[in-house]
């Protein structure tokens, strides 16, 4: 980034983010997940799993919630195709670097900015 400048890619994007407190504002993402002993229970499980340490979490998002950020996802998003000698694959748009201010990604950065919040980092924290 040049002196004075504005901040391209990712930075940008992390600038324009709101409050974690507006992130989880029409979250796709159940309340309960953030339970006290829905995530006690979730470190247990993570603390006995065998052989890999692992956990499932159920009933993460709202199911028309999610739908809804599918149906965006697939109709507003781009995936180019990448490949060499060895493998194939689609490589998507970067979540980061989404603008907002769309509206036909509104949903899709709702969920983004609701698994990036400092309630979900903690969570997982507390699980891991």
């Amino acid at each position: 980034m040049k002196r004075g400048g504005k901040p391209k890619g990712i930075a940008a994007a992390n600038k324009k983010r709101k409050s974690d407190a507006e992130a989880l504002a029409g979250s796709p993402l159940e309340q309960a997940l953030f339970d006290v002993k829905r995530i006690e229970t979730a470190a247990a499980t993570f603390a006995t799993a065998r052989p890999v340490k692992h956990v499932v979490l159920e009933s993460v998002c709202k199911e028309d919630r999610l739908k809804v950020v599918f149906q965006q996802a697939l109709h507003g998003l781009k995936a180019d195709l990448r490949e060499s000698d060895t493998y194939k694959l689609y490589q998507g748009t970067e979540l980061a670097a989404l603008d907002a201010d769309k509206a036909e990604l509104l949903h899709v950065c709702k969920l983004r900015n609701a698994l990036y919040s400092t309630e979900m980092r903690e969570m997982v924290a507390a699980v891991v």
